[in-house]
């Protein structure tokens, strides 16, 4: 149990005019249900990240959409060092708690502090482009790189400091995840994940040549990674941190950060939280 919740930062991300239009609607309800709760609010809907600042008195940010919400805020302001608290009207949302039917239930939990805080790892990656300029992002789920033309990637993989011996490695893409993101992206390529509590790193190439051996690889967490693109003009490619594209890039480093996000979930299963997300794939 945590100390009660007396005021939050909300967060929306309305990218359309009719997500817009279906986030008053929401934002109505959960205002409504905030107030009866005596829980005060800083209303940051619309801000760009750069634009949010939480007011001295937040307890913690309410991030109310889906998993796509979250993962455009968490890292990002990851700084200000506050739990996030999420309100799934998304699909699965593997990093938010239930809403739709149960919100006064869901926000009397936040306001009495019956849930619990979770401190995710993020991986952060620094890269330079053909013009030297410096390019740093940080992903939640992962950090990816991806081709951005017909032709395959050829990159030269070192980790942990030693060069791997495919190198230079042919294929459409590497996902490097973390647990909570074996869940995303790279399940979709391997249909494997790990319980959101093993201290690993998955390392997943994307349409890989014949010569690499594995779907992935498992290395611990704090394991560096460096990457050198080879012909990066011809074979263009992209960094991505979870949905943030870098640009093209021609060498990055990718290694764990020291900011970790805190993701709260409430107290309303009798399953452990990694049993509840494993239980959540479909």
């Amino acid at each position: 149990m945590n100390r009660p919740t007396r005021k939050v930062a909300i967060l929306t991300d309305p990218r359309t005019p009719r997500d817009k239009t279906r986030l008053s609607k929401i934002m109505k309800k959960v205002k409504g249900e905030l107030s009866d709760l005596n829980v005060t609010w800083q209303d940051m809907t619309g801000l760009s990240l750069s634009a949010i600042v939480p007011e001295k008195d937040i307890d913690l940010f309410l991030v109310v959409g889906g998993d796509g919400t979250m993962i455009h805020f968490a890292g990002h302001l990851s700084q200000f060092n506050l739990p996030f608290f999420g309100l799934n009207y998304g699909n699965v949302g593997f990093m938010m708690n239930r809403a739709r039917g149960v919100l006064p239930r869901t926000l009397e939990a936040l306001k009495k502090g019956a849930f619990s805080i979770w401190n995710f790892p993020l991986l952060e990656i620094q890269g330079t482009d053909l013009d030297g300029n410096i390019h740093r992002g940080l992903g939640l789920n992962d950090v990816t790189i991806q081709r951005m033309t017909s032709q395959a990637c050829r990159i030269d993989v070192k980790i942990g400091g030693e060069k791997l011996n495919y190198s230079p490695f042919l294929c459409d893409g590497i996902i490097l995840s973390t647990p909570l993101g074996s869940t995303a992206y790279g399940y979709n390529v391997t249909r494997s994940i790990v319980s959101i509590n093993t201290p690993v790193v998955l390392f997943t190439p994307i349409a890989a040549s014949r010569t690499f051996p594995a779907q992935n690889i498992m290395l611990p967490l704090d394991t560096r990674f460096s990457f050198k693109i080879i012909e990066p003009v011809k074979r263009k490619v992209q960094m991505v941190c979870d949905s943030f594209s870098l640009g093209a890039l021609n060498e990055a480093e990718v290694f764990l950060s020291k900011t970790e996000v805190q993701l709260c979930f409430q107290h309303d299963s009798d399953q452990s939280l990694p049993m509840r997300l494993i239980n959540k794939m479909e």
